[in-house]
């Protein structure tokens, strides 16, 4: 038994030395919360949320011609990819070579 107390007491002071900090939770605790991950969710949240939504796809396949498919595209977070300058006529192959 002293011999495992031993042993937790070199791992705390390892951690310790180290700098990783023993993080007391409380289930539900809101000042702990994510606090380990948090940078990460943020992060994939903000990707997420640049995801077409299902409206902006019924809104993409219902334009009859490319430049209302341009005017359509620009209205989603993906606005800069069809208004760079070098674009002098705006064709499918444009399209798909700018998206993806």
């Amino acid at each position: 038994m002293a011999r495992v107390l031993e042993q937790s007491e070199e791992k705390k002071d390892y951690n310790d030395a180290v700098g990783f900090k023993d993080i007391i939770q409380f289930p539900g605790s809101l000042m702990t919360f994510n606090i380990a991950h948090g940078y990460l969710e943020a992060l994939l949240r903000g990707f997420r949320s640049g995801f077409l939504s299902e409206s902006d796809y019924r809104k993409l396949s219902q334009a009859d011609d490319l430049e209302q498919f341009k005017l359509v595209f620009q209205e989603t977070d993906f606005q800069d990819v069809l208004t760079a300058a070098d674009i002098q006529q705006l064709t499918s192959e444009v399209i798909v070579d700018r998206v993806w």
